[in-house]
């Protein structure tokens, strides 16, 4: 379990290690302190792993997907009841980001259906399944499938959880959003109305205005390269305001 929150996040306090694996991860380590202390950096307030390198070799040669799921699950619950503290709602969410447990799991089988099982043993639990990130993640691990229809409700999700936490900023809701709605419009058959038009429009329109922030540009212009593609896959389809709204952009 410390391995793996090595690898997201430099230290936790040995009361979060002992709320998680139950056990006083001092007195277990006390018999093999001369290698411990090789291992891990031990005090009163943090308990870390020294090296994310070595915690990425011990996870990806010693440790098995099923075993990697609980402890992702086990991790993300119990930061989720400390969230209100900075470190740990961070924690919270790199443990079930989709593209980190991706890392973790590659190599180890069918990381995507592990990746599934872990989102649905956390979508039930109330701890968790306020969050918005959480509904984001999920959204974007049915897209990869694709199972778009799943990954809309779940983007609605995370946008109706988002609306109900003040102040909540929802720039990576708004760039996956655009991304599902692209792939879903490039998804439909050619020679037909584009069904979610007036969401792909909406959705370009909200990405755009994140290019004028430093910090989210980066994203908005990944997602914003997509829209190129889709055009020229459904351009035939497109109505004549349609396409004054897509050249205009």
């Amino acid at each position: 379990m410390t391995m793996l929150i090595a690898t997201h996040q430099g230290s936790v306090g040995a009361a979060f290690v002992r709320s998680v694996v139950g056990a006083d991860p001092f007195a277990v380590l006390k018999p093999f302190e001369s290698l411990s202390n090789e291992i891990f950096e031990l005090s009163a307030d943090s308990f870390r792993v020294r090296s994310a390198v070595f915690s990425s070799f011990v996870i990806n040669d010693f440790i098995e997907p099923d075993e990697i799921a609980d402890a992702v699950v086990e991790v993300t619950l119990a930061a989720a009841k400390r969230r209100k503290e900075r470190p740990y709602r961070i924690l919270m969410s790199n443990m079930m980001a989709y593209g980190s447990l991706r890392r973790t799991l590659r190599g180890k089988g069918d990381p995507h259906s592990i990746i599934i099982g872990i989102y649905e043993r956390l979508r039930y639990d109330e701890r968790v399944n306020d969050e918005p990130l959480f509904w984001l993640q999920y959204a974007i691990a049915m897209a990869e499938l694709p199972k778009l229809d799943a990954a809309d409700e779940f983007i609605e999700n995370a946008y109706r959880k988002a609306r109900e936490l003040v102040g909540f900023q929802t720039y990576q809701i708004d760039t996956q959003a655009l991304r599902i709605a692209l792939l879903r419009g490039r998804a439909e058959p050619s020679g037909r109305n584009v069904s979610n038009i007036e969401a792909i429009l909406t959705g370009i329109e909200r990405v755009e205005a994140m290019l004028e922030d430093s910090s989210h540009r980066a994203y908005a212009v990944r997602v914003l390269h997509e829209v190129q593609p889709f055009v020229r896959a459904r351009r035939d389809d497109f109505s004549n305001g349609e396409r004054i709204a897509l050249q205009f952009w």
